[in-house]
């Protein structure tokens, strides 16, 4: 069987992503294993352990 893959992760999934800008509220990041869709984090939702540069 063929698992179609999906088009939106889902809410508080872990997924990998590329930080492109960063800016004092937040930052916007690739989703990797998602076409690079383009998404939006705020800091307060940056985990502090599960990153290897936010820089």
């Amino acid at each position: 069987m063929v698992k179609k893959r999906k088009q939106l992760p889902d809410v508080n999934e872990l997924v990998i992503g590329t930080v492109r800008r960063i800016y004092d509220h937040g930052a916007f990041v690739t989703l990797d294993e998602y076409n690079d869709l383009e998404a939006y984090i705020p800091l307060n939702e940056v985990s502090h352990t599960w990153f290897r540069n936010i820089r």
